[in-house]
């Protein structure tokens, strides 16, 4: 155990150690090395005419998102910014993830991923892709995140 002294004194020392312990005691989602820092919340909804990919992505500005596709997997990567540039003595909470993300979804076959679209509106990034007529779709979930 450690008196509040010594942890002042370890917290002065090294702002990278300071991180690092914040990170493992808070429990994020961040990477130790900055990549990676967080993955957002993603529905995929397959219906009889397209699928479509929702993603929450609060507090991220559309030109800090980018989006790929393959013949078989959708890829969203960004990045969010810390809301508010203030001197940081030490954090009191700290639950807000920030950093760069990537997600990458598996894609069924039967879908015209030449046609795919993308809108951006209220924090919310909304992915349709049609499907090819009479194509049978058939998703297994996977997540590469």
């Amino acid at each position: 155990m450690f008196d509040r002294r010594q942890l002042e004194q370890i917290r002065s020392a090294d702002p990278e150690l300071e991180r690092r312990f914040r990170v493992l005691l808070e429990n994020r989602t961040e990477e130790l090395d900055g990549e990676g820092a967080f993955c957002p919340p993603t529905d995929v909804i397959l219906s009889a005419g397209e699928l479509v990919v929702v993603m929450e992505l609060a507090g991220i500005r559309r030109e800090d998102v980018r989006l790929s596709t393959g013949l078989d997997e959708l890829v969203v990567q960004g990045r969010r910014r810390e809301a508010v540039e203030a001197e940081k003595d030490r954090w009191l909470a700290m639950e807000i993830a920030s950093g760069s993300f990537e997600r990458r979804i598996a894609l069924p076959a039967g879908l015209q991923m030449d046609q795919v679209a993308a809108t951006y509106r209220d924090g919310y990034l909304i992915i349709r892709i049609p499907r090819q007529d009479g194509a049978e779709v058939t998703w297994h979930g996977e997540d590469r995140s």
